[in-house]
């Protein structure tokens, strides 16, 4: 019989989906933003890196109209 954190496990997609997911979601922001043409092809370092430059331009943004967050 299967425990309840076993049922839970084999509910969570693969770690490598997840991984994908993750990077897609990242890349469609970096898209939305103008950062990146759609379907470039970007590797983890880099996508990390995109997402820390659009985390600074946002930051940038909120800070020139002293949005409080």
């Amino acid at each position: 019989m299967a425990t309840h954190t076993q049922d839970v496990e084999s509910l969570d997609p693969p770690v490598e989906q997840q991984r994908d997911l993750l990077a897609s979601a990242i890349g469609e922001a970096l898209v939305k933003a103008g950062m990146i043409s759609p379907n470039t092809p970007l590797t983890g370092p880099q996508l990390l890196y995109f997402l820390d430059q659009l985390v600074d331009h946002y930051n940038e943004l909120c800070r020139s109209v002293d949005v409080v967050y």
